[in-house]
């Protein structure tokens, strides 16, 4: 079979260019020919389905504009000779195929679950996001609608395809990857330490929520190390909302994350208080020797789709702290078994750290549901939950 592969580029390699490395290996090792139809992202500049869209107006709704170029660019494309085209990342969809499976992660979320939140943080004027919200959604229906099955990371994906797409199960089957950054089998699992620091593995991005953590750390003890790994366009403004949490010059509502203001840290701390270590990326190496040395991972992401770091994160034996409006984490992280489900502020997080470092008994179990929990996630259930999809998509 000849597999075709729709991709927007955005010139980053994250968890999904992983997964799909690991994917392309499956569909090779099958016996299926790859191909791909690719968009480069930042090419496109600020055309906006074949119109040159001026400054001015662009950052009115650059969303909306980016979006309408990418779906505009894939619908422009032709699969050659493909038997079934795999849809990836939003607007990949666009693309034309009788036969599309698309490994369906999320809609363009501002636009659709997040789009309430994006107006309440203040990033965008109401009246024209609801009218742009209105427009995305009506360009995404029938593309999406055209597509023959979906494999959906988590229940809290399929419900969003259910609610705004009116997408039922009979078209969706689930595709749970396995751990992204090291080969299957080569991760060995050791138990958390008992004066192991706090880990956090995010992007530093709209909602994944960073700052509850690095708030956190003032609510700890002070020898209780707390590291945040990956970067991102709000890193500066984590740093900052650390340093002023200390400070007491800002609460622990919600505004610590939703708010769209960015704050940067004072001149003298530009790498926050002190009390949090921010590392930025990493490579692979050092990554693991992070995982292996926690107490805990902590994953604070809203509505998260899928969460592969907790998945890693139980891979090498440690617990996962989440929040209850995580989404996807939620249905990969269960509380007291492989982990704590708390609530969505720094007090909350510090508190479900709190009994890790208190209680060495619980630590152990947890640490013990993690690695069961996460010998669940291979890549040959993944690998074959793919094939499977594929079948269906080609069958149509």
């Amino acid at each position: 079979m000849r597999v075709c592969i729709a991709k927007p580029e955005w010139g980053i390699t994250g968890g999904f260019e992983l997964v799909l490395d690991r994917l392309v290996e499956v569909l090779e090792r099958a016996g299926h020919e790859v191909g791909w139809a690719r968009v480069d992202v930042p090419s496109l500049g600020h055309q906006s389905a074949g119109v040159e869209v001026p400054d001015d107006v662009w950052h009115q709704a650059p969303e909306y504009f980016r979006y309408m170029g990418i779906i505009s660019a894939f619908a422009e494309l032709d699969p050659p000779d493909a038997d079934v085209v795999l849809c990836t990342q939003p607007g990949s969809w666009g693309i034309h195929h009788p036969r599309k499976l698309a490994l369906f992660s999320h809609h363009l979320r501002v636009f659709y679950d997040l789009a309430e939140d994006f107006v309440a943080a203040g990033y965008v004027d109401p009246d024209l996001h609801a009218w742009c919200t209105e427009e995305v959604r009506a360009i995404d229906a029938p593309r999406i609608d055209e597509i023959a099955h979906f494999l959906v990371q988590s229940l809290e994906v399929a419900g969003r395809l259910e609610r705004f797409n009116n997408i039922g199960t009979e078209r969706c089957s689930p595709f749970l990857a396995g751990i992204g950054f090291r080969a299957p089998g080569s991760v060995t699992p050791t138990p958390p330490p008992a004066d192991g620091y706090v880990l956090c593995v995010s992007r530093h991005e709209w909602p994944k929520r960073t700052e509850l953590v690095a708030a956190a750390a003032h609510l700890l003890p002070a020898d209780r190390g707390v590291v945040l790994v990956g970067s991102g366009g709000r890193l500066e403004h984590v740093k900052a909302i650390e340093v002023a949490f200390g400070r007491r010059e800002v609460d622990e509502g919600e505004a610590l994350w939703r708010g769209s203001e960015l704050r940067r840290p004072p001149l003298l701390r530009r790498d926050g208080s002190g009390r949090a270590t921010f590392l930025g990326h990493v490579d692979t190496d050092t990554l693991e020797s992070l995982y292996a040395g926690a107490l805990c991972v902590v994953c604070p992401a809203y509505l998260e789709d899928y969460g592969l770091t907790a998945v890693e994160a139980m891979a090498y034996g440690k617990p996962v702290v989440t929040c209850h409006d995580g989404g996807g984490l939620v249905d990969t992280v269960r509380h007291e078994h492989n982990g704590l489900v708390c609530g969505a502020s720094p007090s909350e997080i510090a508190r479900a750290v709190r009994r890790l470092i208190d209680d060495p008994a619980l630590r152990t179990r947890l640490s013990q549901g993690a690695v069961a929990s996460a010998a669940e996630y291979t890549w040959e259930r993944a690998g074959a939950q793919f094939l499977d999809g594929l079948e269906r998509a080609a069958a149509t």
